[in-house]
């Protein structure tokens, strides 16, 4: 009788470690699939924002190495689906290439839009100072500007951004702002124009723009 008791007893204590061992795999696949879960919609989110991106601009160009590291990431994790534990640490390396790729995108996209509007906000900044009544020039140049570090990117974001673009080009051209003017309206930016700016063309231009109650050249 107790002998039976003893291999009951130790058949529950193995059962138990048993259900201890299950519970532990149980949990490294709940790991292992949050993660992965994780890692799919940030590689998803970034490959979708590349591809938005490249329509718009076919010559952005990402950083193949990390690519193919990531490739070799994703299967090297996938093979170890069919062990009994299956790698965080492989998942959790992808995620880490995943994460540099995105940060490296990231970056390119602000470096390239604002190589791209630059030339237009700098226009914009300068009619500003003069066209105090035109709020719509201030909501530009923030609307375009916001665009560096907006992300992840998505072809109708990429749409609404060229849209933009395209409406402060619209704006610049309407208002007809030549050579000369540019260089008077940086100088006067600046706080430099004298007189000898105020040449035909430019009092032309600000005629034209009802703007000689804005603009004004003290005397130092």
């Amino acid at each position: 009788m107790l002998l039976e008791q003893f291999k009951q007893t130790r058949d529950i204590i193995e059962r138990t470690k048993e259900l201890q061992k299950q519970d532990d795999r149980v949990k490294r696949y709940t790991g292992f699939a949050n993660n992965v879960q994780k890692q799919s919609k940030d590689l998803t989110q970034t490959m979708k924002s590349i591809s938005a991106i490249y329509q718009a601009f076919s010559y952005f160009t990402v950083p193949a190495p990390i690519l193919q590291k990531i490739l070799d990431l994703i299967e090297e994790t996938r093979a170890s689906i069919t062990t009994e534990a299956p790698s965080v640490q492989k998942i959790q390396a992808t995620m880490g290439a995943v994460d540099e790729l995105k940060n490296v995108v990231q970056q390119r996209w602000t470096e390239l839009s604002n190589k791209n509007h630059r030339d237009a906000i700098k226009m914009l900044n300068m009619l500003s100072g003069v066209l105090k009544q035109d709020t719509n020039i201030g909501d530009l140049i923030m609307d375009i500007s916001d665009f560096e570090k907006e992300w992840p990117m998505t072809p109708a974001k990429m749409v609404h951004y060229q849209n933009k673009v395209e409406e402060a080009t619209r704006k610049i051209a309407s208002l007809g702002v030549s050579i000369t003017v540019q260089q008077f309206l940086e100088k006067l930016g600046r706080g430099q124009a004298t007189l000898m700016d105020l040449n035909a063309e430019v009092m032309k231009w600000i005629e034209q723009q009802h703007l000689s109650n804005n603009i004004s050249i003290t005397l130092k």
